[in-house]
């Protein structure tokens, strides 16, 4: 009878990276790629691409990348594909982040 290795215990997972799901309104076809805040505080993304193809979403994809400065990798579409309504995933960023732009965001634009 052949001898018992002893078990090795589990490799753990590795942490999950930080992220934060952000609802936001995509105006395509806007006069320039720019994102605001509204009076009532919800996030507004106006992007010169059309809203075919998926160029739109490419286009957001990218604006919020470099306004959160992380990867376009980092930026992805969780809802709302084909609408102007998303909910977007920011990897890599804690809410605490997001917050800290998102009010430098609305300050340069008052």
């Amino acid at each position: 009878m052949p001898s018992k290795s002893p078990r090795k215990s589990p490799t753990p997972a590795p942490a999950a990276e930080p992220f934060i799901r952000l609802s936001i309104r995509v105006q395509p076809k806007a006069s320039r790629n720019r994102v605001r805040i509204a009076p009532d505080g919800s996030v507004r993304v106006f992007v010169m691409a059309p809203p075919a193809d998926g160029a739109a979403n490419r286009a957001v994809c990218e604006l919020l990348a470099g306004a959160f400065s992380i990867p376009k990798s980092a930026v992805r579409i969780d809802k709302g594909d084909q609408s102007r309504e998303k909910v977007i995933k920011l990897t890599g960023l804690t809410p605490e982040a997001v917050e800290s732009r998102l009010k430098s965001i609305e300050n340069s634009s008052t």
